[in-house]
């Protein structure tokens, strides 16, 4: 019974943990972001560590995007009004300037704001001289001064209307003054450019909703729009120089500059809209072209790291900064962009730190 007492009670010693053994001093200790290697540890000959220092770096990459007419130098002319087209001046092809006339047709609504603006003028130039009269008549004692005043109020109110009748043939690209009643209305080019397109017929009946029936493009330039990626954002800017290529000519490197990166995102493809002007004067860009767009940018100085120094913390990026004595610096830093097995520090690092480039494996938990 005795033996079977202290058997019981070794065993229940044992399961308390009583004769368990003190547990050896780990080789990492950690506390918060600082990493400290014991000195005799064996993970010290696997990290391997580098001085940063800035060099430098330039970022290339490739995108996809499309040609497309500069902004104002492509002119869709419709029609203002229902009407027949009485005439056709030009043709496919064909260079155009500001003001040139492309067609022009008969309109019962161009009549009608015809007919209103010579009866406004035709009132504004009564009004004129009803006022004249009343103001002579007042000087040789004839008129009331009240007279005068009703004659002024008619005389304002009639150059009114008569502005806003002279504005609304503006609107049409009519010249009032050369203006005659019941003309044809002379629709004009609004830029400088060449036919495109061109779908006028004599006699035929057009109306105000149908789509243009001319268009006028100055293609010496164009945009190339590329779709910028949102890992590529800050890695390129205004005046960079790009290289265009489009299946026409897969062989033939366009030349073209950097005129703008959009602020907007587009939320579905995650990226935003960058433009590139190239010249055009050979016309091997079309509008509507698929293209590829090669980014080459100008050279900076930065503090350039390896990738084999990046960890990725959840949504972090982070580096081991060696501190000495076995003391490593768990810190988060902002890679501008990374290129081939080089990456670019935008925050995080100081030039002259000391970071971990091979083995930082050991230290991550």
């Amino acid at each position: 019974m005795k033996h079977t007492f202290l058997a019981l009670l070794s065993l229940t010693l044992v399961a308390c943990g009583g004769g368990t053994q003190p547990q050896e001093t780990p080789e990492i200790s950690i506390e918060g972001n600082t990493f400290t290697v014991s000195e005799n540890s064996p993970i010290l000959q696997k990290i391997v560590t580098k001085q940063i220092e800035k060099s430098s770096f330039q970022t290339e990459f490739q995108t996809v995007g499309n040609v497309r007419a500069i902004a104002g130098q492509l002119a869709e002319v419709a029609v203002p009004f229902d009407g027949r087209i009485v005439s056709s001046s030009v043709s496919l092809g064909q260079k155009v300037g500001r003001g040139t006339t492309l067609f022009t047709f008969r309109s019962t609504d161009f009549l009608e704001a015809s007919k209103n603006y010579f009866q406004a003028k035709k009132s504004y130039e009564l009004a004129q001289k009803n006022l004249a009269r009343k103001k002579k008549l007042l000087e040789g004692g004839i008129a009331a001064q009240r007279d005068v005043e009703e004659a002024e109020t008619e005389a304002a109110l009639a150059e009114a209307e008569y502005q806003q009748a002279e504005n609304s043939m503006g609107i049409f690209g009519v010249h009032a003054d050369k203006l005659s009643m019941g003309q044809a209305l002379a629709v004009t080019s609004p830029i400088a450019g060449e036919v495109v397109r061109c779908e006028t017929t004599i006699g035929q009946y057009v109306k105000a909703d149908d789509e243009a029936l001319v268009t006028v493009a100055n293609l010496d330039k164009v945009w190339v729009v590329a779709q910028l990626k949102e890992h590529y954002f800050g890695t390129i800017e205004k005046g960079d120089t790009a290289e265009v290529f489009c299946d026409s000519q897969p062989e033939n490197a366009i030349q073209g500059i950097v005129h703008h990166i959009g602020d907007i995102l587009d939320e579905e493809t995650r990226s935003a809209e960058a433009l590139v002007e190239c010249e055009n004067s050979e016309r091997n860009l079309k509008p509507g072209m698929f293209a590829s767009i090669h980014f080459q940018c100008i050279p900076l100085k930065a503090i350039v790291i390896p990738n084999t120094a990046l960890f990725q913390d959840g949504d972090a990026t982070t580096v081991f900064v060696a501190k000495g004595n076995g003391v490593f610096e768990r810190r988060i830093v902002r890679t501008n962009h990374t290129e081939g097995s080089m990456a670019c520090i935008e925050d995080g690092l100081q030039e002259g730190e000391e970071i971990v480039v091979e083995g930082g494996i050991f230290l991550k938990r």
